[in-house]
C-alpha cells in the first residue's frame, strides 16, 4: 500500500484514482498520521471479512470435535501448496 500526504493526494487525485482503479490501495496521511484509505470498489467490507473469519473459526471448532480428527501439520500444508503450484 502506497502512502501519500494530504497535500500530495490533493495535487495528484486523478492519478491516485487511476492507481486505485487498477487495484492498488492508497493511504493518505495528515501530519504523519493515517486519516484515510482509498480502496478499489467491490472489495469486501470489514464486516464481511469479520463474518468470514468467524465462520472459519466455527468450522474449525466443529471439525476439532469430530472423532479421530487430526489437524494438518505446517509441513503438510506447505507440501500441499507446493504441489498445487506445479
Amino acid at each position: 500500500m502506497r502512502t501519500f500526504s494530504a497535500s500530495e493526494a490533493r495535487a495528484r487525485f486523478g492519478q491516485l484514482l487511476d492507481r486505485v482503479a487498477r487495484g492498488e490501495e492508497i493511504m493518505i496521511n495528515r501530519h504523519d498520521k493515517p486519516v484515510a484509505r482509498i480502496v478499489p470498489e467491490g472489495r469486501d467490507s470489514l464486516e464481511e471479512v469479520r463474518r468470514a473469519i468467524q465462520s472459519m473459526r466455527e468450522n474449525r471448532r466443529r471439525m476439532a470435535q469430530r472423532k479421530g480428527f487430526k489437524p494438518l501439520t505446517d509441513k503438510e500444508i506447505r507440501d500441499a501448496i507446493n504441489a498445487g503450484r506445479r
